[in-house]
């Protein structure tokens, strides 16, 4: 770390300052070859040995220049007795079974294989529904990334829980699975997130962090605060961005991840979905009023057009702020660069499907408003 304030011991400017105090003290300068010399070069030598050994251990005890068992030893203050793992690879899979509609098969009770030692199981318990088709999320046996990539169809062969099951089948290639943070940079980053979640379980920052690490596909999260629209208190809502189509069934493992009772705080109801701009396509329509005089530029330049795309890159670059609509339509009133201006703005509530409440984009989302209807007006006494 840079800013640490380090001890510096280099033997030459320790031998000079030696030489400088023998020839202060004795009137005669401390020759190469002497007895003193010697003894003054072996003194220098050892104590920048000592010194660089205070050094190391000062720079240890910090997450940020730790390394090696230093490493694992901060991390042994917060409980974490070993390195993680890594994440479990998953898939969707079909299951054809002989059990009645309600009937709950037990977590790990199925574990199913490619023939190539790639075994998968159920994680959580699964529940029949109506049909004895079920479809579910099953987990690598252990993380690592070895377990990515098998094709879709591939995993047929039943292990475990014949009794449960008559076949199933893989119906996604496998993905997500990361390796053990054997690489000290890699547990650092991981470390310091987890020493986040560790102080404040049940806070915003804490939900977020647990979402982002139950799975590698997980891009980006939001978690709702108590001033959003659609608070809950003792509701925690979770919004996620992933790399895959939203019936990857990657929500149901951010679900179960971050529900555990090992982590979640007893209160709290955990309810996680994909980003509502990923998800739905809502268009409202907005009336604004400008001074006649400006008619020509509004039309020929498409200026709410320009201003709409402005405020949503301004709201791509910080995950999880709203789309506000008073401050849009402050924004349509302000000068632009060629001088133009609406004299008002606002949207019109009675056509749009429901009352427009923010929506909390993720960094990573398509758009953040998917359409807006423009109705202009054109006031010849406007200002």
């Amino acid at each position: 770390m840079s800013d640490l304030d380090l001890i510096k011991a280099d033997p030459r400017e320790l031998i000079d300052l030696i030489k400088s105090s023998y020839y202060n003290e004795t009137g005669e300068t401390l020759q190469i070859g002497s007895d003193e010399y010697a003894a003054a070069a072996a003194f220098a030598y050892v104590w920048s040995i000592l010194i660089g050994r205070v050094n190391d251990a000062t720079l240890n005890r910090f997450i940020d220049s730790a390394n090696g068992v230093y490493l694992d030893a901060i991390a042994s203050n917060y409980g974490i007795t070993h390195r993680p793992d890594g994440n479990k690879a998953t898939a969707i899979f079909t299951l054809e079974t002989y059990l009645n509609h309600g009937t709950i098969i037990p977590a790990h009770s199925i574990v199913v294989s490619d023939d190539s030692g790639n075994d998968f199981t159920n994680d959580y318990d699964l529940s029949v529904g109506s049909s004895t088709s079920l479809q579910c999320v099953l987990y690598a046996v252990e993380g690592g990334s070895k377990y990515n990539g098998i094709p879709a169809n591939s995993i047929t062969t039943i292990i475990n829980g014949g009794v449960y099951i008559a076949s199933c089948t893989n119906t996604t290639m496998t993905d997500g699975g990361t390796d053990a943070l054997d690489d000290d940079d890699d547990f650092r980053e991981w470390l310091k997130i987890q020493i986040q979640t560790f102080a404040g379980a049940g806070t915003y920052a804490a939900y977020q962090a647990r979402a982002i690490q139950a799975d590698s596909r997980v891009k980006d999260v939001y978690v709702l605060h108590q001033d959003d629209a659609g608070y809950q208190k003792g509701r925690v809502n979770i919004f996620i961005v992933t790399d895959n189509d939203p019936n990857s069934y990657v929500r149901e493992i951010v679900q179960n991840y971050c529900s555990d009772d090992a982590f979640r705080p007893i209160g709290d109801l955990v309810v996680v979905d994909y980003s509502p701009i990923e998800t739905e396509s809502i268009a409202y329509h907005f009336q604004v009023t400008y001074p006649q005089r400006f008619m020509q530029d509004v039309v020929t330049n498409n200026r709410n057009d320009r201003i709409l795309a402005k405020y949503n890159a301004m709201l791509q670059a910080k995950i999880g702020k709203p789309f506000v609509f008073e401050e849009f339509c402050a924004l349509l009133c302000e000068k632009d660069e060629n001088g133009v201006y609406a004299v008002d703005a606002k949207p019109l509530w009675m056509s749009a499907p429901a009352y427009p409440t923010p929506i909390y984009p993720v960094a990573g989302g398509r758009v953040y408003i998917p359409s807006l209807i423009w109705e202009n007006a054109f006031d010849p006494k406007g200002a």
